[in-house]
């Protein structure tokens, strides 16, 4: 099963059945989606124990894909996704192919690309050397649009219970943030 999702500048829009008929005769109209893919939803049972995840397989083009559910290796956690954040900037630079063929981003944006840094979700199993009192545990970690995800424990940043998942998925942005700060190297000043 796959859901074909079209890209129009920086807004994620999907054509529904529903909206197909709704709209019939309007040519171009869409229902429009918001820049956050939210996995393990209401709809998660279609895929049962498959793994739906975000694949780039060109230029434009944005398929949702089940792929094998990934199992933790050594250091490593397995993650059910609960909450991811689109960038748009690194991902949909990469979506869009508007880059030059010898630039950094046609190095690391190789279609079909799985996009995807920002993901919360919840430890539901460990890697053979890894503490079992992580499993249950909620981590933001760089794990892809997919709702099941493998990280090395060393990357994974613990939760507190009274921060949202829709707060948390922004971790990366924070991390970018402070580190610009520290090289910039910034100072309290009295004034």
């Amino acid at each position: 099963m796959s859901l074909k999702i079209s890209i129009s500048n920086t807004k994620i829009y999907k054509k529904s059945r529903r909206d197909q008929r709704k709209l019939k005769g309007k040519e171009g109209a869409i229902r429009v989606i918001p820049c956050r893919l939210k996995l393990g939803g209401p709809l998660t049972w279609l895929f049962m124990d498959n793994n739906p995840t975000v694949v780039f397989i060109r230029p434009g083009e944005v398929v949702i894909e089940n792929r094998e559910k990934p199992s933790p290796k050594t250091g490593e956690l397995l993650i059910k996704t609960r909450c991811t954040l689109i960038s748009t900037g690194t991902e949909l630079t990469i979506l869009s192919g508007d880059f030059p063929s010898d630039s950094a981003w046609a190095r690391y944006g190789k279609f079909p690309f799985v996009p995807g840094y920002n993901n919360v979700g919840e430890v539901i199993d460990v890697g053979p050397d890894i503490d079992q009192s992580w499993i249950g545990q909620r981590v933001a970690t760089y794990g892809s649009h997919a709702l099941y995800v493998t990280a090395n424990i060393q990357s994974a940043r613990l939760i507190r219970q009274d921060i949202l998942d829709e707060h948390a998925v922004f971790f990366t942005i924070a991390e970018i943030v402070m580190n610009g700060i520290r090289r910039a190297n910034v100072r309290w000043a009295k004034l």
